[in-house]
């Protein structure tokens, strides 16, 4: 992994982006990784039914919350189909690699794919999220 993609993962983790609890919001859902402890909280607000608005809280290792963080860049203002879109592209990403012309967040969550034992951190915020676009879809 490269020292720049290492500093935005320190920048994520130790300054995370929309940390906090939503005081009013629409669906939740958290996750816990039994194996080292890591715990992650995902929040969501529907403005309308349209634009969504995301936070989280959690306790646990540098890639685990910087990975949630990341993620909350991504989301922030999205409708549900772009929410969907977002998480279809960080599945492939995970799953191929990231491209060579990707934006900085997929480069820099594709060097922890090095790290095998440490994908479940990395991959806890965004099971939340499944688990959100799951209770989207039952409530439409």
């Amino acid at each position: 992994m490269n020292e720049q993609w290492k500093s935005l993962i320190l920048d994520h983790y130790k300054n995370p982006r929309h940390y906090g609890e939503m005081p009013e919001f629409t669906y939740s859902s958290e996750q816990h990784n039994r194996t080292c402890g890591d715990n992650v909280k995902v929040f969501a607000a529907l403005d309308g039914e349209v634009r969504a608005h995301f936070s989280f809280i959690g306790a646990g290792c540098s890639l685990c919350l910087a990975s949630a963080s990341l993620m909350m860049e991504l989301l922030q203002g999205k409708d549900r189909d772009e929410v969907r879109q977002v998480r279809d592209a960080f599945q492939a990403m995970w799953s191929a690699g990231a491209e060579e012309n990707a934006i900085a967040i997929w480069q820099a969550l594709d060097g922890l794919r090095q790290y095998p034992v440490r994908s479940r951190c990395v991959k806890l915020s965004w099971q939340a999220l499944d688990d959100i676009i799951e209770s989207w879809a039952a409530a439409s």
